[in-house]
């Protein structure tokens, strides 16, 4: 089981992904989506802040 905080940040991805595509329905999850993704996460990561 997933502690609750790592749940809330999965469903605000999936949140942010859905709206940030919607009107791109094709979009490559390789390519599109997994890339904004791993940009927001580096941005709040501690370790990116050195």
């Amino acid at each position: 089981m997933l502690p609750s905080h790592v749940w809330a940040a999965v469903w605000g991805a999936r949140t942010h992904a859905r709206e940030k595509f919607a009107n791109r329905p094709t979009a490559d999850l390789r390519i599109d989506v997994v890339p904004l993704l791993y940009r927001q996460v580096v941005g709040v990561h501690p370790a990116s802040r050195d």
